[in-house]
């Protein structure tokens, strides 16, 4: 039950972190594709999680993470040097949503 409470988490995770731009680059559906499929076939079976779901689980929770690490990277690196040297040109800047906010109802 808690594996699939978790796969729940992580999948709802990933659909809060992707939007339609994302995945219509080449291979940003990867993902997403495989952990919602995960979570159906985990909710809809009527015996327990399998070893072998375990293990996708796991491997996809750690390329979720990796990518969640490589974003902050991202945003809290060249970005944020990107959005000073524009704010000093009086120009626009790339404004990224706080975590939980993307899919959030105004």
């Amino acid at each position: 039950m808690r594996t699939r409470l978790l796969i729940a988490i992580l999948c709802v995770s990933a659909i809060g972190a992707l939007s339609s731009e994302v995945l219509a680059q080449r291979g940003g559906a990867k993902l997403y594709s495989q952990l919602c499929p995960l979570f159906e076939w985990s909710h809809d079976s009527d015996g327990p999680v399998t070893q072998g779901m375990r293990e996708v689980y796991a491997g996809l929770a750690q390329e979720l993470k990796q990518l969640e690490t490589e974003f902050q990277t991202l945003r809290d690196g060249d970005l944020a040097k990107i959005n000073e040297l524009a704010r000093k040109l009086d120009a626009g800047t790339v404004v990224v949503p706080r975590p939980g906010q993307i899919g959030a109802k105004p």
